[in-house]
């Protein structure tokens, strides 16, 4: 019977998973080819972008022909559908374009390159060596697809790598910056499995979340300059110490705690309080490893970790920092539009002169 070196290395609580690789085994990996594709995390409803909406969105539904009053109906309950989605991926596309900066020096090709550097390192970390690593149009690759790859048909461990929904987000960001492009966050359901490429069975299944330190103090003039800089060393950084961890929580083999619907935790650091219905797993060099009552493991950093009554009183200050921030905000916007209008003026009245 073949042993599982995997190696744990989180907080002391990884450790390892029987029965999946020999030490230096090799490995191919699948991936949605949604990871190659870095977002920018929209933050608070009232920050969303304007997004301008396509005319023929606003047309109604053609082609439903006269099913009756009924089916009209549904054909314009499905139709709006479609339409709400159509403009929540507009407007996500539009918040992709202010990582233009650096986005218009890094090409798919080459976030597809530097993530399948990643997962080598991350992978050789777990004594095992990748052989291949490929992008499938799912969100979810399916362990089928290994029929289809020829690396596949010589090895005897996979990693099927996909996106998962995070609540309060309607598009899939598996790959994605915070609002304030200070911290690298990665969202993925990571399946590690055994056997041949036809016939194999899971191991492990984990939706892994995965919150990077600050790439960056605040004062930094200009962040995705500094993620840029240096052929994207920065950027290759935070992606290699995001998939090491993630696959860390993939690989972990311990009994998980029973979550209540009443179970509140928050997670408090400089990017403010982040709120779980979770469990704690544990809390060390100012890093906090929660279980979700969705069955998600996060790592995320943390300098408090709160409950109860001092939960409450977070929240609440948190509450009046964000509203401070957003009247702050319109205040500075209503100056430029006071400036802008007055230089109009200007220059009108020196044109009459």
């Amino acid at each position: 019977m073949r042993k599982n070196p995997l190696v744990a290395g989180l907080a002391g609580a990884l450790v390892l998973v029987s029965s999946l690789a020999m030490a230096n085994e090799p490995a191919v990996v699948l991936a949605t080819n949604e990871l190659p594709v870095l977002h920018r995390i929209q933050g608070e409803p009232g920050e969303w972008p304007e997004v301008e909406i396509p005319p023929h969105l606003l047309q109604p539904m053609q082609g439903y022909g006269s099913a009756g009053i009924v089916g009209g109906a549904l054909g314009g309950a499905i139709g709006a559908a479609i339409v709400a989605e159509q403009i929540i991926v507009a407007r996500q596309q539009a918040h992709d374009l202010t990582l233009a900066p650096l986005t218009d020096t890094l090409d798919k090709a080459a976030l597809e390159s530097m993530l399948r550097d990643s997962f080598r390192a991350a992978l050789a970390g777990l004594t095992l060596e990748q052989q291949a690593l490929a992008y499938f149009s799912e969100s979810r690759p399916d362990p089928d697809l290994l029929k289809r790859l020829k690396a596949a048909r010589s090895v005897e461990n996979f990693v099927l790598v996909g996106s998962i929904n995070i609540d309060g987000e309607r598009v899939d960001l598996p790959l994605a910056l915070d609002p304030g492009m200070r911290q690298l966050r990665l969202a993925l359901d990571i399946e590690l499995r055994s056997g041949t490429y036809d016939r194999n069975r899971r191991e492990s299944r984990r939706d892994v979340i995965v919150y990077n330190p600050a790439s960056a103090p605040a004062e930094f003039d200009d962040l995705l300059a500094a993620l840029a800089a240096d052929d994207h060393a920065r950027l290759r950084a935070e992606i290699d110490l995001a998939v090491r961890n993630a696959l860390r929580l993939a690989a972990m083999d311990r009994d998980m705690p029973k979550v209540r619907k009443d179970d509140v935790i928050g997670a408090l650091g400089e990017f403010g309080l982040t709120e779980f219905n979770g469990a704690l797993l544990s809390h060390e060099d100012g890093q906090a490893l929660v279980w979700t009552r969705d069955e998600a493991l996060v790592l995320i950093p943390a300098t408090e970790i709160l409950t109860g009554e001092a939960l409450v009183a977070a929240r609440e200050a948190e509450a009046r920092r964000k509203a401070e921030a957003a009247a702050a905000t319109e205040a500075a916007e209503a100056g430029e539009t006071a400036g802008a209008e007055a230089g109009t003026e200007i220059n009108a009245e020196a044109g009459a002169e």
